[in-house]
C-alpha cells in the first residue's frame, strides 16, 4: 500500500458525517500525523495533496530482524 492510498481513503471516508470536506492540506497533515504517530520516519520533502505523487511512496511494514 501506498501513502497515496492512506490519502484517498482518509479523504474519502473522514469524518464519517461528511467525507471530502477538509482541504487537501488538512487531509495530507493528517496522513503525516497518522505516520509520525505510527512511527515512520519523516523524508526530506514534505507531503503534498497530489495522490498521483503520494502512491509512489510505499508504506512498508517494518522488520523486527535484530
Amino acid at each position: 500500500r501506498t501513502v497515496g492510498d492512506l490519502f484517498d481513503t482518509t479523504r474519502n471516508t473522514m469524518p464519517m458525517n461528511q467525507p471530502d470536506s477538509l482541504t487537501a492540506k488538512q487531509y495530507v497533515d493528517l496522513v503525516a500525523y497518522l505516520l509520525q504517530a505510527n512511527g515512520f520516519p519523516a523524508g526530506k520533502d514534505e507531503l503534498t495533496g497530489d495522490s498521483q505523487a503520494l502512491k509512489g511512496i510505499v508504506i512498508e511494514k517494518k522488520s523486527n530482524t535484530k
